[in-house]
């Protein structure tokens, strides 16, 4: 065997190593924290609001006395919620405006995550993805309320939101006062709660605030128990228990300040689950075991608690504590106060269920040193007793650090690493006994053996990297609960137990009708992956009564054990459909094994798609096209007019009211609005024909959208000479969340990535495959329009000049003089357009800016941003195309393919040049180029799982169909990979923020005098109000926001003058008859505090609609007192 035929089987053995290493690492050894469905008490209930709203507000009051021992809750919400304690934020968690976000990456607290997974930093902004919200209540919330309480009056304060016009919220928890009494019961269905579906603020009191009078509020309605499984990783009694133990310090300190500390903490039986909750008033470091826990600075208002199940063992568990006394102490303070150098901890082990089996404390059986000895952390060398100092602050915030095992990273990869050569050990010596025991022919070499039992395994080895790969991508999702359970392992291995047993099933019924298994010489010179040979030996399964029902007999186990260990829950419908996919899988394969050839050969694939193409005609290939574009289409369409628009929305549309107005893209406030001439003329004369309405507006992006399904089919056929791989990529972009969300977006986006496709269509026909120049002024024409529509989609024009250079050759300047005259035709219009948009859009710079300089030019500010967009994307949703893209990158370089190679190229050279041109780092920038990301992406993986399937089949091709089961099997991976669940989902919520229905309102009431103001400019030029005043913070405004206009801060799009400062408020007010306040939730988070607090108090609140606010101030309302000018900002008076 030379050297390249043994890598593949020796990479085979090392991946499935590495893989079943790890799966028992995490599995059994060292498993994460445990995820477990929370036991809420009966009587707690979901409450809601008495009639349909997008948000609630609840309150509740209840008194305490002086002091308390321990408080919490915790906390779901159906979907976002945010609490208030006494008039103060305490959590929040918000993503209904941002559905890019992860599942449970809205939570402020991150140490409350499903997993242990970090999140990918990914710049996605909140319109980009047709995508429905995370049901981010599956995971509770805990919080910890001790720092918050006061004695006696306390109000819980809960504003809950959703998508959809149910919100509900449900709220387990207690106040515990006095040892041995029962606790203050905080209990949704025991507790009396008064809700509201409007931010009624009065009187400069905001809703939250303690002294808000609610009694206008109606009851929370209840809507039933518990029934849905919640789930949390924390341990109930980090908050429920009471802080046990004493505050300790050391008897001997250096002079540095240092002392060292030590308990023994005796663990007599085995446990489920451990904990520990710690704090200092210095800096310390803490060991448990020898093993780092973590080292934290000074912080005496902090508890910090972590899960220590895995650095726990039974018998003796040594804690060692260093502490060292902060730095601005003097040499007397540590000489005279050796008491100053305090120290708590308490700890206990629990059952799965959460039951307390033993508990440990600081006390006085600590110990002290006065300086470190070798050993000193596992118990040896002499020691004073320590002092105790008092009892613990029962006020510390509590802070889950998470599981301390992960912090220990020496031990965690030493034991990844064992357990990584345990698994391919375990992998070498599985595939040479199958080897030498399927061979028979002693013959082979060991090598021959090796690589034979390598290649039965691989149906297993490529089920556990397809679920590795599912459970790295849906880290981030809802569907991740699912691989975070505490059976999701050993299903796994269950799995894989079963892809092999079913392997050897096959060979074993095979062997049955005497029809033998080629097992090919691994010889150089008579062996190859690539091809048999037919003199080739022959591999002859044992025919014994014994091997073929020890195998059946392992099936049987693996049933019988996986119904046995999973009737819980949901676990019971899991089993069964893990049961029904095995038994259809042994069912083919006795069907597969039992018939003859001929008969095989009718019941292959392309047997089936011959007999159904001779019964249909050769536009077969059109139906199953227009099927896919009719469903596309439909995607695209439904409930088209009930979108809102958004900020860049209108703006467009306000630019081409201005054409038809003018006939030229002048905004309502006068400015020139010249980005996107192509687009915007061409959605003028549009809206001329149909009507001028955003529905219309929308539609022609609709049939842009569609049409784009249709070059795609084309452009990927003529790639890949397939019409099944067309077809397939075209269902997939059919439904991708982030072409349904542009090809419904009132912006150029749609158009400029139809051109893009075009333009790359006739350069590789025209310069690549030479087939006339048609295709060459078919590309200078679709560039120059691609450029049109998006200026900086200049960035691929050094793609097009190398492709240019390397494949059209020779090239004979005087004869072919076309391709320089549309070269220059083409940067000489491109040229025109940024002239006309630097004198004519551009407007004179505010004194403060973010942005001072254009948004194209050369930085190195984020070399990442535009990389990880496209390659990990929101919520991992590229993950798995990114893998595949690097692998057929390198092999399309290693076939030599120069096509591939350039499209391939051409993706990565425009990442590079936006990298370091564009300022702005967001998806719409990448969405011309993502249709050739995803088509390159899905046909190399095609290509790779052909090329190692022929490799494979080779030696199982009688056994089982391998190449056609790895290519269905990718096949199955890449629609998994899309989340179509929550693309259906998005159609039952709003994704966009409901500004039209306010400013409906706003027209249908306005009167003479009235003034209207906004945090959202654009959402008043589709309804044609004339907006007054906008809400800025001039800090953080661009090019594209304000300008300075006669003195005065303007905004660009509606030309209202700018409210920066709150001194202009008395006067605006003084001069109106009435002012109507309509605020975006979502922007007024970007604003001052002082403004959301004047403006939220403002008038009286008339509607709220989705993620809007509308407010009415009427002069009876009063002139709120004004707020001191700090200086600091530029405005109008």
């Amino acid at each position: 065997m030379n050297r390249l035929n043994r890598l593949l089987p020796i990479g085979m053995i090392v991946i499935l190593g590495f893989l079943l290493g790890n799966l028992f690492f995490s599995g059994f050894d060292k498993p994460p924290s445990v995820l477990q469905k929370i036991n809420w008490k009966p009587e707690t209930q979901w409450m809601a609001a008495s009639k349909p709203s997008y948000q609630i507000y609840a309150r509740h009051t209840f008194y305490l006395p002086s002091s308390i021992q321990a408080s919490w809750l915790r906390i779901s919400a159906d979907n976002d919620f945010t609490l208030y304690v006494n008039g103060k934020k305490v959590v929040r968690e918000s993503s209904i405006f941002d559905n890019s976000l992860g599942f449970k990456n809205g939570l402020e607290d991150d140490s409350q995550a499903f997993n242990d997974s970090n999140y990918y930093k990914v710049k996605i902004n909140r319109y980009s993805l047709m995508l429905a919200n995370f049901s981010n209540w599956k995971v509770a919330t805990y919080v910890d309320l001790n720092s918050y309480l006061v004695s006696g009056k306390n109000v819980l304060a809960l504003e809950i939101q959703k998508g959809q016009k149910n919100p509900r919220f449900l709220l387990e928890g207690y106040v515990y006062t006095v040892p041995k009494l029962s606790p203050i019961v905080l209990t949704t269905g025991v507790t009396h709660w008064k809700v509201s579906t409007l931010l009624e603020n009065r009187q400069d009191l905001r809703w939250f605030d303690p002294d808000f009078q609610d009694q206008s509020w109606s009851e929370a309605k209840t809507e039933g128990s518990v029934k849905a499984d919640v789930f949390s990783r924390l341990s109930k009694n980090l908050y429920d228990l009471p802080l046990q133990g004493s505050q300790i310090s050391g008897n001997v300190i250096s002079n540095l300040g240092e002392t060292w500390l030590r308990g023994v903490w005796h663990v007599s039986r085995s446990q489920q689950r451990s904990f520990i909750r710690f704090a200092s008033n210095n800096e310390y470091d803490l060991l448990l075991n020898g093993h780092f826990v973590n080292h934290l600075n000074a912080n005496s208002n902090q508890l910090n608690m972590y899960e220590v199940t895995h650095l726990l063992h039974s018998g003796n568990n040594y804690l060692a504590v260093h502490l060292s006394r902060s730095l601005t102490s003097t040499n007397k303070e540590k000489k005279d106060s050796p008491e100053t150098v305090q120290f708590f901890l308490d700890g206990w082990t629990e059952t799965s269920q959460g039951e307390i089996l033993e508990v440990f404390s600081s006390n006085g059986n600590w110990q002290s040193l006065s300086e470190p000895i070798l050993g000193w952390a596992e118990g040896r060398g002499e020691s004073l007793v320590v002092n105790v100092v008092g009892e613990p602050n029962r006020n510390l915030k509590r802070i889950f650090g998470g599981n301390a095992y992960l912090l220990d990273f020496p031990n965690y990869l030493l034991h990844a690493f064992l357990w990584s050569g345990i698994g391919i050990a375990f992998s070498i010596i599985a595939a040479f006994g199958l080897g030498i025991c399927l061979c028979g022919n002693k013959k082979h070499s060991k090598w021959d053996s090796l690589a034979s039992g390598a290649v039965l395994l691989s149906p297993g080895t490529f089920f556990l990297i397809g679920l590795g790969l599912l459970k790295h991508r849906y880290a981030e999702s809802e569907v991740g609960l699912l691989f975070a359970q505490t059976y999701s392992t050993p299903l796994i291995l269950l799995g894989f137990v079963s892809v092999v047993s079913v392997t050897l099933l096959c060979m074993t019924l095979q062997s049955s009708q005497k029809e033998h298994i080629e097992c090919q010489d691994i010889d150089e010179d008579r062996y190859s992956i690539m091809s048999a040979t037919p003199d080739a030996p022959v591999l002859s399964p044992p025919k014994s009564f014994l091997w073929k029902w020890s195998i059946l007999f392992l099936l049987g186990m693996i049933l019988f054990v996986s119904i046995g260990a999973l009737l819980e829950g949901d676990a019971l419908i899991i089993c069964l459909i893990f049961s029904g996919f095995f038994g259809g899988l042994v069912t083919v394969a006795w069907r597969w094994a039992n018939t003859t050839r001929l008969e095989r050969k009718s019941l292959t694939p392309k047997a089936i798609y011959t007999s159904l193409s001779q019964s249909f005609p050769d536009w077969n290939q059109w139906l199953w096209l227009g099927l896919i574009i009719g469903v596309g289409f439909m995607f695209r369409l439904y409930n088209l007019g009930g979108l809102d628009v958004t900020w860049d929305e209108g703006i467009s549309m306000d630019a081409a009211r201005g054409i038809l107005r003018t006939g030229e893209p002048i905004a309502t406030s006068g400015v020139w609005y010249s980005r996107s001439p192509f687009y915007h003329y061409m959605l003028a004369i549009w809206l001329r024909i149909v009507g001028d309405v955003a529905f219309n507006a929308r539609l022609l992006n609709v049939a842009w959208g569609s049409a784009m399904l249709i070059l795609v089919y084309m452009f990927a056929k003529d790639l890949t000479g397939k019409i099944w791989i067309a077809l397939f990529i075209t269902a997939i972009l059919a439904i991708d969340p982030f072409l349904l969300w542009y090809s419904r977006f009132i912006r150029f986006y749609q158009v400029v990535q139809v051109m893009t496709l075009l333009t790359f269509w006739f350069f590789i026909k025209g310069f690549i495959d030479k087939s006339g120049k048609k295709y060459q002024y078919g590309f200078f024409i679709s560039a120059t329009l691609m450029l049109l529509n998006q200026e900086l989609n200049v960035t691929f024009i050094p793609c097009f000049l190398i492709g240019f250079l390397y494949f059209y050759r020779p090239f004979r300047l005087f004869k072919e003089w076309q391709i320089i005259l549309g070269s220059f035709m083409l940067l000489g219009v491109y040229s025109f357009n940024a002239f006309v948009f630097v004198t004519k859009t551009l407007t004179p710079l505010v004194a403060q800016s973010s942005r001072t300089v254009s948004q194209i030019r050369l930085h190195l500010s984020d070399v990442s941003g535009f990389l990880s967009i496209l390659f990990a994307g929101s919520s991992r949703m590229s993950v798995i195309y990114a893998m595949f893209f690097i692998l057929s990158f390198a092999y399309f370089l290693k076939q030599r393919n120069g096509k591939l190679v350039f499209l391939y190229s051409s993706i990565l050279i425009n990442i590079v040049l936006l990298t370091i041109l564009a300022f702005d780092i967001t998806p719409r920038y990448l969405y011309s180029n993502y249709w050739l990301f995803v088509t390159v992406t899905i046909y190399g993986a095609i290509c790779i799982t052909e090329s190692l399937g022929t490799k494979l089949d080779s030696v199982l091709r009688i056994i089982i169909p391998f190449k056609k089961l790895a290519l269905f099997s990718t096949l199955i991976l890449l629609l998994c990979n899309l989340e179509v669940s929550r693309v259906l989902e998005s159609y039952k919520e709003e994704v966009n923020v409901q500004n039209d229905e306010v400013f409906a309102y706003i027209k249908n009431n306005l009167q003479l005098g009235d003034i209207v103001i906004s945090n959202y400019p654009p959402a008043a030029l589709t309804s044609s109000v004339k907006l007054d005043y906008n809400l800025s913070k001039i800090t953080d405004t661009d090019f594209a926001d304000l300008y300075l206009e006669n003195g005065l801060v303007v905004n660009r799009g509606a030309g209202s003058i700018a409210i920066t400062n709150l001194d202009q408020m008395p006067r605006i007010l003084s001069n109106a008859n009435r002012v109507w306040i309509h605020q975006e939730q979502f922007l007024e988070e970007r604003l001052p505090a002082s403004f959301v607090n004047y403006f939220q108090t403002l008038g009286k609140i008339v509607m709220q609609p989705f993620g809007s606010r509308l407010r009415l101030w009427q002069p009876q309302d009063g002139i709120p007192r004004s707020l001191p000018n700090e200086g600091k900002d530029v405005g109008s008076y």
